[in-house]
């Protein structure tokens, strides 16, 4: 699933699904990588998962600012 929000003074990007999930994330160079980017632009990457809950990324940019 993939959910975009105009939220009060950023964007906010959800995507997750239904997979099998995992106890711990441990992020490598894509999830690295994407983090590094959203931070570029004054914005924030989490991740989260659970055993038989599947995987979410939410990521966010703000309204304003300059963008690089």
């Amino acid at each position: 699933w993939v959910e975009m929000k105009d939220a009060v003074d950023k964007w906010e990007l959800i995507v997750s699904d239904d997979g099998r999930g995992s106890a711990s994330v441990l992020p490598g160079n894509g999830l690295k990588g994407m983090a590094e980017r959203f931070e570029e632009v004054n914005g924030r990457l989490k991740y989260e998962s659970e055993p038989g809950q599947g995987f979410t990324l939410r990521a966010s940019i703000p309204h304003s600012g300059e963008l690089a």
